[in-house]
């Protein structure tokens, strides 16, 4: 019981610097030297009064990086997985983003991108945006899109 409330007090520790998953706070907690058991009861307690939240951790992180850092719907979903957040957790947040803002998000990066390649081809130029949206988690089908729209743009 003592193990316990040590461990539980080294989470809420961890806790009060930052937001963390429950599979992030069970890690940390595993590192520092507590039993198996003795984390599980922890984290159950700390789940229990609202200390740990995974859906409410995925939401905020989702909001944030699409303000901060906007990325597409697949590296949403790689994030989140790394983090431990369970799986019918991200597929609900990665549903809820439309295909449309989705779009929207990548031709908006990818206008602000091409404009440090002012000096390649165009061929050049789409290929690096295109491996930018790759890199920011965005599927082949929006990248296509994107690309088709930056020729468009590029030729007039």
């Amino acid at each position: 019981m003592e193990e316990i409330k040590k461990a539980y007090n080294e989470a809420l520790r961890i806790l009060s610097y930052k937001n963390y998953t429950s599979q992030e706070i069970y890690k940390k907690l595993i590192n520092k030297g507590f039993k198996e058991d003795v984390v599980e009861q922890a984290v159950r307690e700390l789940k229990q009064k609202k200390y740990l939240n995974d859906e409410e951790y995925a939401k905020l992180w989702l909001e944030n990086h699409q303000l901060l850092k906007p990325v597409g719907k697949r590296k949403v979903y790689w994030d989140l997985a790394k983090k431990g957040i369970p799986k019918e957790i991200i597929e609900k947040l990665v549903s809820d983003i439309s295909e449309e803002y989705e779009y929207q998000t990548a031709l908006k990066l990818a206008n602000t991108r091409i404009k440090r390649y002012h000096n390649d081809s165009m061929e050049k130029k789409l290929n690096k945006t295109a491996a930018f949206l790759k890199r920011r988690g965005f599927g082949y089908d929006v990248i296509i899109k994107i690309l088709q729209e930056l020729k468009n743009q590029l030729r007039t």
